[in-house]
């Protein structure tokens, strides 16, 4: 099977162990391959180089003032997102005040017809609420005649075991928890 040069140059880098048939290959082709052969070479001067080199110490104090530089960072970012979130909602409360403002301009040009308007609609309001409260009272004696009393005891219960076991999940969802280290 034939491999490509990027084939070899890969395995000239990896770090993996070569199978024997691996090897066999990538030593024939560095054979016929100049350019393979000047890799192997400089990557092995590089390793050597790697290895010979002494292990440097961090300057004293080194983690303190990175620990330092690092929150200095934070801060920052935090900050310009404050700023971000700030101006972006200070943008969309004027936006909607320019827009509340050309709706009311007719108000205030000529405000009783929109208080008549206004005083129809909250009367209006009430009729529908008297309306919409007799057709659910007629509902509700329907299905209140339909349903025979044990079935309404058991709604009842499991009702309330449903707004019990809502209110412990609430519970336990916003009850912090404390980490001991």
């Amino acid at each position: 099977m034939l491999k490509d040069h990027q084939y070899f140059e890969d395995r000239l880098l990896s770090e993996a162990t070569l199978s024997p048939e691996e090897a066999f290959q990538l030593q024939e082709h560095l054979l016929t391959c100049d350019s393979c052969r000047r890799l192997s070479h400089a990557w092995g001067e590089v390793e050597d180089q790697l290895e010979k080199s002494p292990v440097v110490s961090p300057a004293p104090g080194f983690i303190r003032r990175w620990e330092a530089r690092l929150v200095d960072e934070q801060e920052k970012i935090h900050g310009r997102q404050t700023a971000l979130i700030l101006s972006l909602c200070a943008g969309g409360a004027i936006l909607s005040l320019v827009v509340v403002g050309y709706w009311l301009l007719p108000l205030i040009q000529a405000p009783l017809p929109f208080f008549l308007v206004w005083s129809y609609q909250f009367i209006l309001s009430f009729y529908d609420v008297s309306s919409i409260g007799a057709a659910l009272g007629t509902v509700m004696r329907t299905i209140y005649a339909l349903l025979p009393p044990t079935l309404w005891v058991a709604i009842c219960i499991a009702t309330g075991a449903l707004c019990a076991l809502w209110i412990f999940i609430i519970q336990k969802l916003t009850t912090p928890r404390r980490v001991t280290l």
